[in-house]
């Protein structure tokens, strides 16, 4: 696999994740909503502006880190378990293209949830910020992206979305008990003060204090940018190394039956709901084409047949015009995230 991203597969599997969400109200309520619901609650629940200000800035550092890590784990797993990943691995498409396009896609949830919650707490619940502002977004932002590398993960080790929750008290609350939530970190345990000082969730939030607080050396949050940054690069770069392909026997049937629908270009088959060219010389069974349909969902899918019947079918499409140009991309012999095409059964070459 080529280690060079390609920017229209990257966009391709971005829309798909985005596309998941969005049909996802529940996800996309925990990632965006709940984190500024629970600031307004500590807000209240403190009943204190100055004891706000002082327990605030961790929880903008918390949050993002924690929610994405989530997320990210039992969506990606979901892709693991149901086969996605997979069978994007099986049409040749690079690991950095899919590890980007999942980045792409929590990224923007990420920087939704952040700059909801920063714009609640400093515009309504009087969150005081010496420093820039623009600075603690980045800084939430580095949070948020090592929370969805770590996620990757965590998909990685788990086989199911229950064992992904258990993560969270062996993984997220140990770092958030040594953060100084709760006590400054000067007066922990050494030992718990040294582990602190290695951990990304602690220096996060050491990061974002500082910034709340003054945030005037720009040599100090420069270096805890770095450390963060750093962390997210190497924890991406496990994150891709998760990114393969388990099984091989798959892929050059799947390449084979799209190398026979684009190998020569006719007239679409009659009868079919909406078809592109494949028609291939032969006998009229190893004559093979794509059949565009709707679901009892109102959603495009297609499949490639031949006179044997169904060999495999896409996943789901919004619109018509999306399917139409997952079945050109295919007869063009380019992959695309947003397709989902698997076997029906055993297919025979």
């Amino acid at each position: 696999m080529s280690d060079t991203a390609h920017l229209p597969l990257v966009k391709a599997t971005s829309k798909r994740i985005l596309r998941q969400l969005r049909h996802d109200p529940h996800t996309i309520a925990m990632a965006v909503a709940i984190p500024s619901a629970l600031v307004v609650l500590v807000r209240f629940v403190l009943n204190s502006e100055e004891r706000f200000n002082t327990s605030a800035p961790p929880l903008i550092a918390i949050f993002p880190f924690s929610v994405m890590f989530l997320v990210t784990s039992i969506v990606t797993l979901r892709e693991r378990l149901t086969g996605t990943l997979e069978r994007l691995m099986t049409y040749s498409v690079a690991r950095i293209d899919l590890l980007l396009g999942y980045v792409a896609a929590f990224v923007l949830v990420a920087a939704a949830q952040v700059l909801l919650v920063v714009t609640i707490s400093a515009a309504w619940l009087g969150l005081t910020i010496n420093g820039s502002v623009v600075v603690l977004f980045v800084v939430a932002m580095l949070n948020a992206v090592l929370g969805i590398a770590f996620g990757l993960l965590g998909s990685a080790v788990t086989r199911t979305e229950y064992q992904v929750v258990q993560l969270l008290p062996i993984f997220v609350l140990p770092q958030v008990l040594i953060c100084g939530l709760f006590a400054p970190r000067d007066t922990m345990a050494p030992v718990l003060d040294a582990l602190a000082g290695v951990l990304p969730l602690p220096g996060a939030v050491e990061a974002i204090d500082y910034v709340a607080d003054s945030g005037s050396d720009a040599g100090v949050i420069t270096q805890d940018i770095l450390f963060l940054a750093g962390y997210t690069v190497v924890t991406l770069a496990f994150g891709a190394a998760t990114l393969q392909r388990r099984t091989a026997d798959r892929a050059p049937v799947l390449r084979r039956l799209f190398a026979k629908a684009r190998g020569s270009r006719s007239e679409p088959r009659a009868g079919a709901a909406g078809v592109s060219p494949g028609r291939v010389a032969g006998d009229e069974a190893s004559v093979s084409w794509f059949e565009l349909y709707q679901d009892s969902a109102g959603q495009y899918r297609f499949r490639l047949r031949n006179g044997h019947g169904v060999l495999a079918g896409s996943g789901a499409f919004d619109t018509r015009s999306e399917a139409e140009d997952a079945i050109r991309a295919l007869c063009e012999g380019v992959p695309s995230g947003g397709i989902d095409m698997q076997p029906n059964g055993v297919v025979q070459t």
